[in-house]
């Protein structure tokens, strides 16, 4: 994206992303101010976390160098968090609910403290997309 700076390739990337994602026709969505916050997060300064995150946390292909469901039995619950949310869209996706799931019900003391929520008529983004 920060090829292109101005009106080049990298604003229209982020232009045709937030049309597709989020359309025209919502009256609570505002796809050109999305667009503009996207773009200026991503081009103006030094690298941001969330560019790193996917050489740092992923591996190719989105898979993660370090899963959370292999590590939650070893966590310090007295000292950390007292619960985990996973939070997924319930349409279109991409993002595998399964791992969560095979966390709250397969670890021991998980039950409780984790917890799966799908968000009815939401894609991948479910805090953007549904009202």
């Amino acid at each position: 994206m920060r090829a292109g700076a101005g009106w080049g390739p990298g604003r229209w990337l982020v232009n045709s992303y937030c049309r597709r994602r989020l359309g025209t026709g919502a009256t609570w969505s505002h796809p050109e101010l999305y667009a503009e916050y996207m773009y200026c997060n991503h081009v103006a300064g030094e690298g941001s976390w969330g560019a790193s995150v996917h050489t740092t946390l992923l591996m190719p292909g989105a898979y993660a160098r370090s899963p959370l469901c292999e590590r939650f039995e070893g966590m310090d619950w007295a000292r950390g968090p007292s619960g985990v949310a996973f939070v997924y869209g319930d349409t279109n996706d991409w993002m595998e609910r399964g791992a969560a799931e095979a966390v709250r019900d397969g670890v021991r003391g998980m039950q409780e403290r984790v917890a799966v929520c799908r968000v009815a008529g939401a894609g991948l983004n479910p805090t953007l997309i549904q009202p």
